[in-house]
């Protein structure tokens, strides 16, 4: 029925946990979770393995008949998917948050509204856990929100939100809602869309001064409790939509709708409603509101969501004067790249884009998103930019490139590129070592830099954001190592003071939390520009001495207005906004966890039983993390 080692696996577990829980369903859960996640092999189900193999488990131990488990096995294989998760419903193994179902042509879309969401966290007391409290604490969490809508009143005056005369700020929890794609079945993209609140249980890294503060970033916790999973829909479900109208006739008479923006129109709906209605809590009596501060995501989903006109898709391929059209723009926040406007000047202070910002309408027509609270007099400012897809996996990757191979190729090595680039590696597998570093790169070489001749430009092809963050580590302790190398060389100085800034913007912006003072912001913001006056100098180096090296990539551009608009802000206020509030390290976590359950569910039912599974993995995080118990459910 199952394989010996499997077999095995699972007896150990009930054992384990027949004794603790005789009643099962705590077994049950994690029996449930661990088929869930388990890769099916060739034609089996994994609900149908997980029926199998409770069936072996009754067959050893006769005890299990009176458990949960028995109920497992006594189900049949044919439905299997079904009936597992009507056992988890019986049990209560799964959330009790409501899906909710949007109507495409003849088809039913199964989502999950952010309102449901708020009325399961209200209705269980975990109104502190948007907060970031470890625990409930009605004043505490009213002074949180009463502090950060006063802070981010003097950031953005004319939102929305302060508009309401009489609005209640102390029982409003300030939301992100994040998009992207991740990689679902035979690895095509699934689209996932996700709510998450703006504070949360800080970071990692931030100094022990800043331990303490009020408002603390979103990144630490399991992403399965700080993240709230609206929507999921597989590529093959808005791939049409590409090239399709949404006045094109289906075959029922109608007119073909957009799935991906469907998607999307009744998620902005029900934020609308939760922001100008609430929601009314069980507990107290009283109405709570929840407000979208700003849509977050990588460039693409920015782009298709906010339907902009202008984004790095239409960056000029040619020296302007050789253009035959005049370009359309690469920023939806300015009008970089248009003529007169040039985005590749990074000494200029204020920068040539600065004055075209809020201009001119970015959108191609008004998304439905807009129906969010935002800013009227400037719309674009809506959507956010995103530090981790700018730099980690955006221009990180070709700076990185570039410094490894003017590295290699200094006068520090000996001997042809690929023996070079062996010695790079051996230095940088010991300093791995020996800093205790586990990068998802092991070698150097002309491949993973992307580098097959010196007529082409240099760039990573890693996908991990960490390694981005290692190679550039490495970087500066090989430049300290040879110091008097480097000084003698133009192209590594530059490259290395390029390094060295961008570590000391990341590690600043790392060590606070939500906020930064003014005067560090300051500090911290001038480091981003340094890189960037660097960078360009580089570019303009290499182009004298003819060599492929700094390419000219639009993410600079978005990296650029990060720096400058955290220097803008802290010109005029005492404490500023991390960006870091709206990068998606975790957020990339998040994407991956319903991307993986997709991967293992029917085709046919691929959003309804992902959403279903992602519920019951939800359930046992919370319960691990002890927002919930056994009974509360």
């Amino acid at each position: 029925m199952i394989g010996p080692s499997q077999q095995r696996l699972f007896n150990s577990i009930y054992i384990i946990n027949f004794y603790i829980n005789p009643t099962g369903p705590l077994f049950l859960s994690c029996f449930i979770c661990v088929c869930f996640y388990k890769k099916p092999s060739g034609p089996k189900v994994p609900c149908a393995v997980a029926i199998r193999t409770a069936k072996a488990v009754a067959e050893e131990v006769p005890e299990v008949s009176k458990s949960s488990l028995g109920r497992l096995a006594e189900m049949g294989e044919k439905n299997s998917e079904r009936d597992v998760h009507r056992l988890t419903k019986k049990f209560k193994l799964t959330l009790p948050v409501q899906m909710s179902t949007f109507k495409v042509g003849r088809e039913q879309i199964h989502y999950i509204k952010m309102t449901a969401w708020a009325q399961f966290l209200l209705s269980r007391n975990l109104w502190h856990h948007l907060a970031g409290l470890d625990s409930p604490d009605m004043d505490k969490c009213q002074q949180t929100w009463t502090l950060f809508w006063e802070r981010f009143k003097k950031m953005r005056p004319s939102h929305e939100v302060f508009g309401r005369p009489g609005f209640d700020f102390s029982r409003c929890c300030g939301l992100l809602l994040h998009g992207d794609e991740g990689r679902g079945l035979r690895k095509s993209a699934v689209l996932v869309l996700a709510a998450h609140s703006i504070l949360g249980y800080g970071i990692r890294t931030s100094r022990k001064s800043n331990k303490d503060d009020v408002h603390k970033l979103n990144y630490l916790k399991s992403t399965w409790v700080t993240r709230f999973l609206l929507g999921i829909l597989p590529k093959s479900m808005y791939s049409m939509d590409e090239n399709a109208g949404q006045d094109d006739e289906c075959d029922d008479g109608g007119f073909q709708s957009d799935v991906y923006e469907g998607l999307l129109n009744v998620v902005a709906k029900d934020l609308r409603h939760l922001f100008e209605h609430g929601i009314v809590n069980p507990l107290d009596g009283q109405r709570y509101f929840f407000c979208i501060v700003n849509v977050m995501g990588d460039w693409p989903f920015i782009q298709r969501a906010g339907h902009l006109a202008r984004s790095f898709y239409n960056a000029a391929k040619h020296a302007r004067a050789s253009q035959t059209t005049i370009p359309k723009g690469i920023c939806h926040r300015c009008l970089a790249d248009r003529p007169g406007c040039v985005w590749e000047d990074f000494e200029s202070i204020p920068p040539p884009w600065e004055p075209s910002m809020n201009t001119e309408s970015p959108f191609i027509t008004e998304p439905c998103l807009l129906q969010l609270p935002h800013m009227r007099n400037d719309p674009a400012e809506l959507f956010s930019w995103d530090l981790f897809h700018t730099w980690h996996i955006g221009c990180g990757k070709t700076f990185l490139g570039t410094a490894i191979i003017v590295l290699a190729t200094s006068c520090i090595f000996a001997g042809g590129v690929d023996k070079r680039l062996e010695l790079l590696t051996e230095r940088f597998q010991i300093w791995r070592d020996r800093m205790r570093l586990k990068p998802h790169i092991r070698k150097l070489s002309k491949e993973n830099l992307s580098w097959p001749t010196t007529t082409s430009y240099p760039s990573g092809v890693w996908s991990k954001g960490h390694t981005t963050r290692v190679l550039n580590k490495w970087f500066i302790a090989e430049c300290n190592a040879y110091a008097e190398e480097v000084r003698s060389d133009r192209l590594l100085t530059i490259a290395y003071r390029c390094s060295v800034s961008i570590e000391k913007i990341l590690k600043g912006l790392c060590s606070y939390e939500l906020w930064i003072p003014s005067a560090a912001a300051l500090e911290i913001a001038d480091y981003g520009l340094n890189f960037l006056m660097w960078y360009g100098r580089g570019a303009r180096e290499a182009f004298q001495n003819s060599r492929r090296l700094f390419f000219m990539m639009p993410n600079l551009h978005r990296l650029h207005h990060i720096a400058w608009d955290l220097k803008d802000a802290a010109k005029k206020l005492d404490f500023v906004p991390n960006p870091l509030a709206w990068s998606t390290q975790p957020s990339e976590d998040y994407i991956g966890r319903p991307s993986r359950i997709s991967r293992r569910v029917s085709p046919r039912l691929q959003v309804l039983r992902t959403l279903q599974r992602s519920l019951i993995a939800a359930r046992a995080a919370y319960r691990n993390m002890g927002l919930i118990l056994d009974w509360d459910i």
